[in-house]
């Protein structure tokens, strides 16, 4: 929708500068370039082509910007502040995303404690996540929460949801076994 709005803009620079031009030609018509540019198509003219070119660069500058600048793929740590038994209201809204029962995850053990992704994923389903699966997985140091493209909001709410310290990384690739039905890998570690 941006762009219907860059397509305005250049649109209406345009013809601002063919107003400006055809108001410099009413105050200068003895100009002798005047008159060749006159017997020109428009599209031939110098004004036009430089304009032209001025707004090609600015959009190819605009999406280099956007390009450089849209995203990062280094892991993203998500702390979660410990519960504590004072309850109190927090006015600040998570971000937009699909709620949790649209989230599909698999839960897989890699802490070397007995059933801790069954536990894992019991915990998940309690306040809503769609559990497909529980696995075992090589013993690591941390858990991470991995989602495919376009849950990069539910990554961070589920990364909340299964503790504190939990990281946030792209799904990896090739996908772990078994987690063709999941939008997200949760994988415990120690």
């Amino acid at each position: 929708m941006a762009w219907v709005g860059v397509i305005a803009i250049v649109g209406l620079i345009l013809c601002g500068l063919d107003a400006l031009r055809d108001r410099y030609r009413a105050r200068h018509d003895d100009d002798p370039d005047d008159a060749e540019d006159a017997d020109r198509p428009w599209y031939r003219r110098r004004w036009v082509m430089l304009a032209a070119a001025a707004t090609v660069l600015l959009l190819v500058l605009i999406v280099a910007v956007v390009v450089l600048l849209g995203g990062s793929s280094t892991p993203t740590k998500v702390v979660v502040a410990p519960t504590s038994s004072t309850t109190s209201t927090s006015t600040t809204t998570p971000a937009r995303g699909r709620p949790p029962q649209q989230v599909h995850v698999e839960v897989i053990n890699s802490s070397a404690v007995a059933k801790a992704a069954a536990t894992k994923g019991l915990a998940l389903s309690g306040v809503g996540y769609t559990v497909v699966g529980t696995g075992n997985g090589a013993v690591r140091q941390g858990s991470i929460v991995e989602c495919k493209t376009g849950f990069e909001s539910e990554a961070t709410a589920l990364a909340m949801a299964v503790g504190p310290g939990t990281l946030v990384q792209p799904f990896p690739t090739p996908a772990p076994p078994g987690s063709t039905a999941a939008d997200c890998v949760v994988v415990l570690g120690t």
